[in-house]
């Protein structure tokens, strides 16, 4: 069996090797835990001119109201319905197919 003989040389390679590694992995879970934040990917200021369809506003304000109080605006008379001045779609596979797109928009 051959012995491996650690010289000067070797032991300098396997200490940047070890130091390249443990930089490495730091970058990568400081990379990692700056991607997981509180904040939506999106941003929370809506008006109802926003939307296209109330069936939308009120989805998104469902979704959001309990973490984002400032989308309360959404609902000006505070009756729980978002945008009641803006029309309603009663097509409801496009209202389905675009609030698809805004969710996977919101990263859900």
């Amino acid at each position: 069996m051959r012995t491996l003989k650690l010289t000067s040389t070797r032991i300098i390679a396997l200490v940047a090797v070890a130091t390249i590694a443990v930089v490495a992995a730091t970058v990568l879970l400081v990379g990692l835990a700056a991607g997981f934040d509180d904040d939506p990917p999106i941003t929370m200021h809506y008006v109802c001119d926003d939307f296209a369809y109330q069936e939308e506003a009120q989805w998104w304000f469902d979704l959001w109201v309990d973490e984002y109080p400032e989308l309360r605006s959404l609902d000006g008379d505070n009756n729980g319905i978002a945008c009641q001045s803006i029309p309603s779609d009663h097509d409801l596979p496009a209202v389905a197919k675009r609030l698809n797109r805004l969710e996977r928009q919101r990263g859900r």
